[in-house]
């Protein structure tokens, strides 16, 4: 049968539009579909724009400690943001980056249609009317805030993240719901322009997926802030601008201007008719195999709409590894070698096993630490605050896991990805020489500390 295209990609966010420029790249005939802009959540909505205010509050800090660095005639008191300057910024950002995709997509061949798509049977998808046929169809739809199912009664000043980022004024008193990544640097976002705010978790600590000694260093720097973090407790129901929560078998409450539902995130599936196909999805997602195909043999399934892994990151790799499985190449993603990042300051990154999941699984282990306060370069710029850890089986050496708590942590944890993936052990990352003075130092130094001390530590 002759279709119209070879892939159809439904969904123009950093799963669907990589998809879409990579599968044009290995020789075939692409449509992408995108009902809103290309570029997606992350790029509108998330990663690019909550990044942009974190710089923002970042260099305010540093201008505010400058005399430190030697820098005379700032007043600390009279520097502040104007946020409609801050936001001008975002956009701007923002722009030229999805410009910037639309250009490749061109560039590459790729057809784009901004419409919704539906499917009609599993080769064939209805785009307002109009009918395309592909023989492979991709679904990259993403993501949307969950929702928390409670009792609301009144007026609720309850925002989601798109009207956050979108703050033109910081409300005097905000309550985030969720000690999640999203919630986190909202909190740390909002609690640096002054904000009084609290959030409120239901497990024990936040950032639950983080390991637990990294955690604990976040959560007091948010409480320097100072944000109020309040953890293991259960939000009741919302009256009018006050939340209520269930902590330590007592009812308590706290009053917001704003209120952040921020309890994760769920597949984009609605809409597409996907009963229709007898294809395999539950509200945790749409179910796919280690090659990224659904039950339906010509139909993948990538990004958040499987729920394998909420990150930018993840869904662009799924996408590739998604065309090289059409053309032929069995391919699968080792989901053990994830980095996940949280662009707090310092900054956090981690990839592999946290110290409790290796325990867990019964691993003999050896840990290895490094406080940047031992590392020049940290000195020079003034980011001493922060430590790498490190965890390797003892047994043969294998990297189980890497985190880092510090300045540049989110660009050097790639390096922990790449000795993952390659398989190599601590012992070769010890031997390879990394420059000086630079901060990932701090990396061959915590394997280092593995094996019995650290070079620059005592």
């Amino acid at each position: 049968m002759k279709y119209d295209y070879d892939i159809v990609v439904i969904g123009g966010g950093p799963g669907g539009y990589v998809t879409a420029i990579y599968g044009a790249q290995q020789g075939k005939k692409v449509c992408l579909i995108e009902k809103d802009t290309l570029g997606g959540v992350c790029l509108n909505r998330g990663c690019i724009p909550t990044k942009t205010l974190i710089k923002s509050v970042n260099v305010l800090d540093t201008v505010r400690e400058s005399i430190k660095y030697g820098v005379l005639g700032i007043e600390k008191n009279n520097c502040f943001l104007d946020l409609k300057r801050v936001q001008n910024r975002k956009k701007e950002i923002v722009r030229r980056l999805t410009s910037g995709v639309s250009y490749l997509l061109r560039a590459n061949g790729v057809d784009v249609i901004k419409k919704e798509a539906t499917f009609k049977n599993e080769h064939t998808v209805d785009v307002n009317g109009g009918y395309l046929t592909a023989e492979n169809i991709i679904i990259a739809t993403g993501s949307s805030p969950a929702e928390l199912s409670v009792q609301i009664e009144g007026d609720v000043p309850l925002v989601n993240s798109d009207a956050v980022l979108e703050l033109e004024e910081v409300p005097e008193r905000m309550v985030i719901i969720g000690g999640g990544v999203i919630g986190v640097e909202f909190a740390y976002i909002l609690g640096k322009l002054g904000s009084q705010v609290t959030v409120i978790e239901a497990l024990d600590e936040i950032l639950p997926t983080v390991d637990g000694e990294i955690a604990r260093k976040a959560r007091k720097v948010l409480e320097n802030i100072p944000v109020n973090v309040v953890p293991g407790a259960q939000v009741t129901k919302f009256v009018k601008n006050e939340v209520f929560y269930e902590k330590d078998g007592q009812l308590k409450s706290i009053k917001a201007d704003k209120i952040l539902v921020s309890i994760g995130r769920r597949p984009n599936v609605d809409g597409l008719n996907l009963k229709s196909l007898d294809l395999d999805f539950s509200k945790t997602g749409i179910e796919v195999n280690d090659f990224l195909r659904t039950n339906v043999e010509n139909i993948y399934a990538i990004g958040d709409v499987n729920s394998k892994y909420m990150l930018a990151h993840v869904a662009s790799m799924e996408g590739i590894v998604a065309i090289n499985n059409i053309c032929g190449r069995k391919m699968k993603i080792d989901y053990q070698k994830v980095p996940q990042c949280i662009y707090l300051h310092p900054e956090i990154a981690s990839v592999g096993l946290t110290e409790k999941e290796a325990l867990e699984r019964g691993l003999d282990i050896k840990i290895g630490r490094f406080n940047y306060s031992a590392n020049g370069k940290a000195i020079i710029e003034g980011d001493e605050e922060g430590i790498a850890k490190v965890i390797v089986d003892q047994r043969v050496g294998e990297i189980l896991g890497v985190h880092i708590f510090g300045s540049n942590a989110t660009d050097m944890i790639g390096e922990a990805v790449l000795a993952m993936t390659l398989e190599s052990t601590a012992e070769e990352v010890v031997f390879a020489i990394h420059p000086h003075p630079t901060i990932s130092e701090v990396i061959p130094e915590a394997f280092h500390a593995v094996f019995q001390k650290a070079i620059h530590a005592v």
